[in-house]
């Protein structure tokens, strides 16, 4: 018993050690965070704006795979941007439900003969059909590939020099197209610009537009809330400050096309987008090409998000997946000072942290509970979990603060008093099921399934 036991404060003070050293840089990046938020807000809400003509022509490429509940809504949010000159690509990537026969109705698209620039790899391309009076939006109907095989398929049909990939169930606001892309204006060597996202759940919906903003009622809803915030208004924004972003969500992106070619497009797998701009990363890096990456904060796109256990565990898994497959495709990466930053900070918090934490945080679970069972719980084991709970509250508190401080779109009393309960609820309720989805992902990094995971769509 005794041995257990000296194993278990050593094995403790390990995990108390990576915790604290975790703690710390979190602390770091909250503060970044709340600086780089403050200076950005004060762009957004001075109003400068670019004119329209200085804005570049682009084509929003839309992957679909059984998406009928949201396809209309989502491409109908798209025809009504406030942009000059764009194109909308919706890909159907051998869908088994009716997603390209409704688009092609609703829209009145016609046939056209199929010929394109085979520039990226893709599956066969079945159909063609476009809207002859204005060519504005086009369907492919192609054989099943997954999503980065989509993406290359309306990467190949696109006219037009930049590229804005968007998810089938999302819905950008009338001046997203218009935000994301002034970054690009602004600053020529970009080549990547993230946008975003907010969850649309529990938001009013109609015809394509969000007509009022509103907190979904599930928990498990609000607490995806919370990590949608805490992760696009702390994480994200230290990474974007440093040109070390190595994350840009296939919800809401915007590409330089030549530098999507260049790179070698989107590659098949479970995590496509963050993969394409690791690669970009190291492409740009490797032959000193002048780059930048980053994120527009004032750019939104609502989403769908998961409303069961089950649908996010599907959800949760393929993304941890994608992040080992990306993460270890690139690990020469990892520590290299080449790479400056991205190789000795943020590429080392994606490995360290969000990859290896949950094994680490589940171990410590394992070590919690049998001690609590059969031994003395240990005082160290107690301040492990005491010093993550509050961790984990406080830094969800803080992007509920800076929500609070920037966009403020909850701002009843009541959506606010709601969100710091579940701040609070999160790390007991939640966060154990998310550490073992993710456990679960890492222990089957290696089995090579690459289809689109089956989560079920609701109407908005």
């Amino acid at each position: 018993m005794n041995l257990i036991i000296k194993i278990a404060m050593y094995v403790s003070t390990i995990i108390f050690i990576y915790f604290f050293v975790i703690v710390i840089s979190y602390c770091a990046i909250i503060v970044n965070a709340f600086f780089r938020l403050k200076t950005d807000m004060k762009v957004v809400n001075s109003n400068i704006d670019l004119e329209s003509e200085s804005l570049s022509a682009v084509s929003i490429l839309v992957p679909a795979y059984n998406e009928s509940e949201t396809i209309i809504d989502s491409i109908t949010s798209l025809t009504r941007l406030d942009y000059d000159e764009y194109e909308i690509i919706v890909v159907n990537d051998g869908s088994s439900d009716d997603t390209c026969e409704k688009v092609v109705s609703h829209f009145g698209l016609s046939k056209l003969p199929i010929t394109y620039n085979h520039q990226l790899e893709c599956e066969e391309i079945r159909r063609i059909y476009t809207d002859l009076n204005s060519n504005k939006i086009t369907v492919i109907d192609k054989e099943n590939g997954g999503k980065a095989d989509s993406l290359n398929a309306a990467i190949n049909i696109s006219r037009y020099p930049y590229i804005c990939c968007i998810d089938a169930d999302c819905i950008l606001e009338e001046n997203a197209l218009k935000k994301i892309s002034r970054h690009f204006a602004r600053r020529k060597e970009t080549i990547a610009i993230g946008g975003m996202v907010k969850a649309a759940n529990g938001c009013v919906i109609s015809d394509g537009k969000v007509i009022e903003k509103r907190l979904p009622k599930k928990f498990i809803e609000k607490v995806q809330v919370l990590e949608y915030l805490r992760a696009f208004l702390t994480n994200r924004f230290t990474w974007n400050d440093n040109n070390s972003t190595l994350i840009i969500s296939g919800a809401f992106g915007m590409f330089k096309k030549d530098a999507v070619i260049i790179s070698g497009g989107y590659k098949k797998g479970l995590g496509e987008d963050m993969e394409l701009v690791v690669r970009m990363q190291e492409y740009y890096r490797d032959n000193g090409i002048k780059y930048y990456i980053g994120m527009a904060s004032d750019a939104v796109c609502w989403t769908q998000l998961p409303s069961s256990y089950r649908d996010l565990r599907t959800q949760r898994k393929r993304w941890h997946k994608g992040l080992i497959e990306s993460l270890w495709k690139h690990r020469q990466m990892l520590l290299n000072p080449r790479y400056g930053k991205i190789g000795m900070l943020s590429f080392p918090q994606q490995f360290f942290v969000e990859m290896c934490g949950p094994v680490i945080e589940g171990f410590g679970y394992i070590i919690f509970i049998l001690l609590l069972l059969y031994y003395d719980l240990t005082y160290m084991v107690a301040l492990v979990f005491i010093m993550a709970y509050l961790y984990g509250v406080f830094q969800t508190l803080f992007a509920v603060i800076f929500e609070k401080l920037t966009y403020d779109e909850y701002t009843t009393r009541k959506n606010t008093v709601s969100l710091i309960a579940v701040c609070f609820l999160e790390p007991i309720i939640y966060r154990p099921f998310t550490v073992f989805w993710r456990i679960e992902a890492f222990l089957g990094a290696r089995r090579k399934k690459k289809g689109w995971g089956n989560i079920k769509r609701q109407k908005f």
